[in-house]
């Protein structure tokens, strides 16, 4: 097992550095990746390790991890687990002649809310106690991560298993993940490969399900956390960086073609520092 919580179990690959450090991606949601079949790589925290069947990689929340795999990587099948708050959404995908087949069918959600707390228990009681010996770390996970995987396959087995039909059970896990991120590295990319659709269906099912485009939604609730990080006397830099926008720049211009109210005008934004602004003056 690969984590952060212990040292890794599986040989790092210094020869797949370079893939590592440059193809990595980061989202808020967590994920556990089990390796099913086929020999190859995975990159997490930028660096690879050789996979094999049964290797599983526990990836936290923003945790930078190495994806698409590399040119030449052989075919393999893995499990993946995501977990969005208390929803846990479930797939396998496939890599074939060097590319992701497409997935087929969306993600399912299964009702693990019991190994789920456990596995939440195990990052943030490993993360408190830096002391524990990291076997008994890293077997916590483990049974976490197996309890998961049971609770998965027995209701995929007894028919008590969401299926892939239930698209609105996909949606609300969007919209809780939009809500709870208030789009903080949120992208188009990551939430279709939440769901497992397609950027371009996922577009059409959210706005067949809501009446709004996933765009227009994201806006509607990132000017609501503007409205409310402002009533806290937030200031304009940290309201933008809580946001996920890159610069104070790129958030004023945001806001000023939702919320023309709430941007700054030049002025406001040459005048120095405010209060509650640590950003410096024109910038």
């Amino acid at each position: 097992m690969v984590s952060r919580i212990a040292p890794p179990e599986a040989p790092a690959d210094p020869l797949m550095a370079n893939w590592a450090d440059s193809a990595s991606d980061a989202h808020p949601h967590q994920e556990i990746v089990i390796v099913l079949r086929g020999e190859g790589w995975f990159g997490l925290d930028r660096t690879a390790y050789a996979c094999r069947p049964g290797d599983v990689f526990v990836i936290d929340s923003m945790q930078p991890h190495s994806y698409p795999f590399p040119a030449g990587c052989p075919d393999c099948d893995h499990f993946l687990i995501q977990i969005v708050h208390e929803a846990v959404l479930f797939r396998t995908y496939s890599w074939r002649d060097g590319r992701e087949l497409p997935a087929g069918t969306a993600n399912r959600i299964a009702d693990a809310r019991l190994a789920n707390g456990l596995f939440q228990s195990c990052l943030t009681r490993w993360r408190d106690l830096p002391a524990t010996p990291d076997p008994v770390r890293r077997n916590h996970l483990l049974l976490a991560v197996a309890l998961m995987v049971h609770e998965i396959v027995d209701q995929v087995q007894t028919g008590r298993c969401a299926s892939e039909a239930n698209r609105s059970a996909l949606v609300d896990a969007v919209r809780t993940h939009i809500r709870m991120t208030r789009g903080n590295g949120v992208t188009l990319k990551s939430l279709a490969r939440l769901t497992g659709y397609s950027r371009h269906h996922l577009l059409r099912v959210f706005k067949a399900e809501t009446g709004v485009t996933v765009h227009r939604f994201l806006d509607e609730v990132r000017i609501a956390a503007v409205a409310e990080l402002t009533a806290s006397g937030a200031g304009f830099q940290e309201i933008a960086g809580n946001l996920g926008f890159s610069s104070t720049l790129v958030f004023n211009r945001w806001l000023r073609g939702r919320c023309p109210g709430m941007a700054r005008r030049p002025a406001e934004r040459s005048a120095g520092r405010s209060k509650n602004d640590p950003t410096p003056a024109g910038r």
